[in-house]
């Protein structure tokens, strides 16, 4: 892809303290246990994946990436729940290091360096880190679904070869990486109006064509072992007409100034709390007031 990075040292650096923290929280949830239940399904997916479990096809329907990622591990013998703390871990690694070249194409090493240290340091993601859920490993696909596509609309078109089908495995990954399609095309019409040069036009075919035999492939593997289960449209769906929110939901919750208020607490703060499966965050420290402070 010949992306002539330059900030090695930097990117080393990111690597290494990424690193670092995903060891210490792949053993913490290691020792913690499983607090999302949403985890065993993928586990047990994953399980199906390997060729074991076969019986269960329910919910095999589920963002099949991370799931079929372990089972490649529990292929090489290694079945346990820290398998998917490690997978979930390592694309964490991927995203911080995807953040750094995101902005890089907006600002120089320091500040670039100082986002992406800030990014992978706040509370509320390393209350999510390498534990099993998809939150984080969604986050870090569409970093670099977003950095490919802003090369490619504004210096190399070749860049939608890789944007394309990234794109597709960001949704199998987590449907909501599907939010990221309106603000991408409002930032193609920001840069190039509605006009699509013929270069563009052809890598943005190579791509969709790519695109499209992944989104295939998966969609056929998924139906054929989900034996014809495949409701993920049913989800955006219910979505969509707000069906989803439940009393019943350990994350249900009506308070529409609860992002506004705990904002300090996702930046930093000193204790974390379970009720019933769902961590809190309380009291932020004067980080959080120094990042407001620098905002």
């Amino acid at each position: 892809m010949n992306f002539n990075i330059k900030d090695k040292k930097e990117l080393l650096f990111i690597t290494i303290i990424s690193t670092i923290l995903v060891i210490y929280y792949i053993n913490f949830n290691a020792n913690l246990g499983i607090y999302c239940s949403d985890v065993y399904v993928y586990l047990l997916n994953a399980l199906y994946y390997s060729g074991t479990n076969i019986h269960s096809t329910r919910s095999i329907y589920l963002s099949p990436v991370v799931c079929y990622l372990t089972s490649l591990l529990f292929d090489l013998g290694y079945v346990d729940k820290v398998a998917i703390f490690i997978v979930t871990g390592i694309l964490a690694i991927i995203g911080n290091i995807g953040l750094y070249l995101l902005l890089r194409l907006k600002f120089n090493n320091l500040l670039s360096l100082t986002g992406t240290i800030i990014y992978s340091t706040l509370a509320l993601n390393l209350t999510w880190l390498a534990n099993g859920s998809l939150d984080i490993p969604a986050a870090s696909i569409t970093i670099w679904i977003a950095y490919f596509a802003i090369i490619a609309i504004k210096d190399n078109p070749k860049y939608y070869t890789a944007a394309f089908p990234l794109l597709v495995i960001g949704f199998f990954t987590r449907y909501t990486v599907a939010l990221v399609v309106p603000a991408l095309a409002l930032y193609y019409l920001y840069e190039k109006g509605i006009k699509i040069t013929k270069n563009d036009l052809k890598y943005i075919a190579i791509g969709l064509f790519f695109a499209i035999i992944i989104c295939s492939v998966i969609l056929w593997t998924t139906y054929s072992m989900g034996e014809g289960n495949l409701v993920f449209d049913k989800l955006i769906e219910g979505g969509v007409e707000g069906n989803l929110g439940s009393s019943n939901d350990n994350a249900y919750n009506p308070d529409f100034g609860y992002y506004l208020v705990n904002m300090g607490n996702f930046i930093s703060s000193s204790n974390t709390t379970f009720m019933g499966k769902t961590p809190y965050l309380d009291n932020p420290t004067i980080l959080a007031g120094f990042v407001f402070l620098i905002l």
